[in-house]
C-alpha cells in the first residue's frame, strides 16, 4: 500500500505497520523454551534469553533470539547462563525451582535422582529418577517443543501439540492431553513427569 497508492491514501499503508509493532511489543514471550529433543533450554532474564549451550540448536536458538527481539548471538546468549555448565550439566533457578539441563548421557549418569523443586530437561540417555518435573525425549517426541510461564499461582505448561495439535507427520504415538497440561507449584515440590507418557 506504501508503494502503490498516491496521495493521502498512501499513509494508510502506515497503519498496518504501526499495529503490527505495537502486537508484537505487548506480547509476552515465554520465560522458558524447551527444545523438542531436549537439546537446548532458554531462560529469559534481564538481559535477554539465556541459553544452556554455546553450540548446538543453532537454528532454534536463532529463531528463539530473533522472535524475542534479541540481536545477540548464540554465544552471548549463553554467556548469560546463571551458573557455569559442569560435566555438561547446566543449571539455572527459575523462581523458587531450578531447571537442570543435562546434555548427554554421561551427564544424565553422573546427575543421579532429581529432587523437588527441579525442573529437569534431558537431551540422551535413560530417564533420570526422583521426584521433579522430567521432559525427556521420549516425552518431548510426542509434546513438541515447550514453553514455560512465570504465574502468582505456578508455572504453566504449553506444548506444541496443545498449540498446532496432531500432525500426520508425528506418528502414532498416543494423543497428549489438550489445553495446559500442568501448573507447577513454585513453593517447592513439582510433579513428577511420567516418562513413559
Amino acid at each position: 500500500m506504501l508503494c502503490l497508492l498516491r496521495g493521502p491514501l498512501r499513509l494508510a499503508g502506515a497503519l498496518p505497520i504501526v499495529v503490527a509493532a505495537a502486537l508484537w511489543s505487548v506480547a509476552e514471550r515465554p520465560h522458558v523454551l524447551i527444545a523438542d529433543d531436549g537439546g537446548l533450554v532458554g531462560i529469559m532474564g534481564p538481559e535477554g534469553r539465556a541459553l544452556s549451550r554455546e553450540t548446538g540448536g543453532g537454528f532454534i536458538a536463532d529463531v528463539w533470539l530473533e522472535n524475542d527481539g534479541d540481536m545477540a548471538g548464540h554465544e552471548a546468549s549463553a554467556r548469560r547462563w546463571s551458573e557455569p555448565v559442569e560435566d555438561r550439566i547446566a543449571r539455572h533457578p527459575f523462581g523458587t525451582v531450578e531447571i537442570v539441563h543435562l546434555q548427554g548421557k554421561r551427564a544424565a549418569e553422573a546427575f543421579g535422582r532429581c529432587t523437588p523443586g527441579q525442573i529437569v530437561v534431558q537431551s540422551d540417555g535413560d530417564p533420570v529418577t526422583g521426584d521433579c518435573r522430567l521432559f525427556h525425549p521420549t516425552t518431548l517426541k510426542q509434546s513438541g517443543s515447550v514453553a514455560l510461564w512465570q504465574a502468582e499461582d505456578g508455572i504453566r505448561v504449553v506444548t506444541d501439540r496443545d498449540r498446532s495439535g496432531r500432525r500426520l507427520w508425528h506418528g502414532a504415538s498416543p494423543e497428549p492431553a489438550p489445553g495446559v497440561i500442568a501448573w507447577l507449584s513454585t513453593s517447592g515440590s513439582v510433579p513428577r513427569a511420567d516418562p513413559a507418557r
